[in-house]
């Protein structure tokens, strides 16, 4: 990640990257360090990331359904545009779930 970062900020004349900034390179270290000599991954990759970064989720769904459910192209590869959108779902997802413990929380009296 910390080449990603410097190759970023190497480019543009800035400070300290922000906090979405290293959220966007922790995100391409995580697809670089699987894809394969094409820029993609494979099943076998995909699943292997997914198994190692984002473990929640495989749950309840068999590793055919995920990988079509990613693989929007049928090409039998995810690029990095298809695991974006997986990454974005998620992010929105999990928007929703936490702003509904927000509310609960804040109904309660608990401190934020």
């Amino acid at each position: 990640m910390y080449f990603v970062l410097r190759f970023l900020y190497s480019t543009a004349n800035m400070s300290d990257p922000t906090r979405l900034e290293m959220a966007l390179a922790a995100m391409f270290s995580a697809y670089m360090s699987y894809q394969g000599d094409d820029n993609k991954l494979t099943k076998e990759q995909f699943l292997k990331l997914v198994k190692n970064e984002l473990p929640l989720l495989s749950q309840g769904k068999s590793e055919d359904e995920l990988f079509q459910c990613v693989d929007h192209n049928d090409d039998k590869r995810v690029d990095f545009e298809e695991f974006a959108s997986l990454v974005a779902g998620c992010a929105c997802a999990s928007h929703d779930a936490l702003q509904e413990v927000m509310k609960e929380l804040d109904t309660k009296g608990c401190p934020k």
